[in-house]
């Protein structure tokens, strides 16, 4: 199969995907874009709605494969200042198997459409999904 056949097949499997974000590193979350660095970073990049009524907006991140040296962290911004509310979960050390991180981000009535940006770094575990909610 010649390259261009194969990025042809990839495009199309690619439009064909699923695109909820709880289906792995493949289907991220609406509205979101990443972007992979090598070694263990993943920045994202998320379009929020305007929000006429007041709500709380939830980006987590889900790692596999956590041990006694895993560490993990994220930083939320949303249109550049700082967007986890008290009680996130950005950070974790040491934790054991399937591990998560979680950024809360309170909107108030009448929100404005805004970017989030988050930037992921971890090591010693593997990146299982994004989500969005």
């Amino acid at each position: 199969m010649t390259t261009f056949a194969w990025l042809g097949m990839a495009a199309m499997m690619a439009v064909a995907a699923p695109t909820r974000a709880d289906e792995g590193p493949a289907a991220p979350s609406r509205g979101c874009a990443t972007r992979d660095y090598p070694g263990d970073r993943r920045d994202v990049a998320c379009t929020l709605e305007p929000s006429p009524e007041a709500r709380i907006v939830r980006f987590a991140v889900h790692l596999t494969g956590g041990h006694d040296d895993t560490r993990a962290s994220m930083q939320a911004t949303l249109d550049g200042k700082p967007a986890c509310a008290t009680g996130s979960k950005v950070a974790l050390f040491g934790e054991e198997g399937d591990v998560s991180l979680e950024c809360r981000i309170e909107r108030p009535a009448g929100s404005a459409a805004g970017v989030l940006r988050v930037v992921v770094v971890w090591t010693c575990a593997a990146f299982a999904r994004h989500e969005l909610r």
